[in-house]
């Protein structure tokens, strides 16, 4: 038997200050290539990814999952192609799923199925940790604060889809582990593939975020508060590394991601002789 399992750390360079946004996101992944008899989990497990959600947010929960619970049994057989999207299906209302934030051409807007972008993220790293090929995958427009950049993978009904494609000769099946606060994918097989896999990723550059403070008579005069925290813009390299069980080790560029930088919004209680409309301007 086989057992590799580790915490998800940063896994080349990591700059200072980049992955402010991202390394405190709680997430777990691991390898443990051993059989199970329960359908949809039966033969070998050959990858785990687990990604957490607050289930105080809990209209972005439902959909949470919802997304996961449709993704539940899922079989890739031999080859065969997977969409996320056609999987899921259209994020509406009719079809169950609620308001919540989801970013719309560069902004966070509040329409159904916020929050369906953890579920297909999550199954993106678990994928890419057994070798599956990663067909179509996008990254989000800024860094995600539940996965580490580079892990995501960004979907908007019938815009932007994960695409994945089974290269065995056998057949993998998806498991979703719902929990109050917490997603895990499994991906099963009838057979164990003959390496492992891991995405590392270096961070080339970063951008730091602006901060526009703006007044409010929501708040008493000369309050303020962060009405919407920066988050630092990142370019990074990533990198396929798969390693043998007689050591050797093929890496093999993949990507680049590129996230652009939020700016900070603070917001200041103003006297009533202030316009409220003007914003202060950008801090840096």
């Amino acid at each position: 038997m086989f057992i590799r399992r580790s915490h998800l750390q940063i896994l080349l360079i990591i700059l200072t200050g980049v992955w402010s946004n991202t390394a405190s996101a709680r997430q777990h992944r691991s390898r443990c290539w051993t059989q199970h008899d329960t359908p949809p989990t039966s033969g070998y497990q050959i990858a785990e990814f687990t990604t957490h959600f607050k289930a105080t947010d809990t209209w972005r929960a439902n959909n949470v999952r919802r997304a996961a619970a449709r993704l539940n049994g899922t079989e890739l057989h031999a080859y065969e192609t997977f969409s996320y999207n056609d999987t899921v299906g259209p994020r509406t209302e009719e079809t169950g799923f609620e308001y919540a934030p989801v970013i719309f051409r560069g902004e966070l807007k509040y329409k159904p199925g916020g929050g369906v972008c953890q579920p297909s993220s999550t199954l993106h790293a678990a994928a890419v940790l057994c070798g599956l090929k990663v067909v179509k995958r996008r990254p989000h427009s800024w860094q995600s604060a539940y996965i580490a950049s580079g892990f995501d993978a960004a979907v908007a009904w019938r815009m932007k889809d994960l695409i994945l494609k089974n290269p065995y000769s056998f057949k993998v099946r998806i498991a979703a582990e719902i929990g109050e606060s917490h997603l895990t994918m499994r991906l099963f097989a009838d057979d164990a593939p003959s390496g492992w896999f891991d995405l590392e990723t270096t961070a080339l550059s970063q951008r730091s975020f602006d901060e526009v403070r703006e007044f409010t008579k929501k708040l008493p005069p000369g309050e303020s508060k962060v009405h919407r925290k920066g988050i630092t813009g990142l370019k990074l390299a990533r990198t396929m590394v798969k390693s043998r069980p007689d050591g050797t080790r093929r890496r093999i560029p993949w990507s680049t991601d590129v996230y652009r930088p939020r700016t900070q919004v603070i917001r200041i209680g103003a006297d009533d002789d202030e316009d409220t409309e003007l914003p202060v301007t950008p801090a840096h």
